[in-house]
């Protein structure tokens, strides 16, 4: 799913700075950028906002929440 245009000049904006990640305005969470994650290599899976890798997500299913006590 594409972000909606203001994410995305918020997220282009982190790029052109040189930044990691930014605060998504509407939830107030940390962000990773398109350019962080490419520069990580590979895709980890947890369906990040801005993968580069979004063929590599599309092949892999959600990640799941163990259930159960902590050992």
């Amino acid at each position: 799913m594409k972000p909606s245009p203001h994410i995305q000049r918020v997220h282009d904006a982190a790029v052109r700075q040189g930044n990691p990640a930014y605060i998504d305005p509407s939830t107030g969470l940390m962000v990773m950028t398109s350019a962080y994650l490419r520069d990580r290599g590979a895709c980890c899976h947890s369906r990040c906002r801005h993968c580069p890798y979004e063929d590599t997500v599309v092949a892999h299913p959600p990640l799941t929440v163990a259930r159960g006590p902590i050992e």
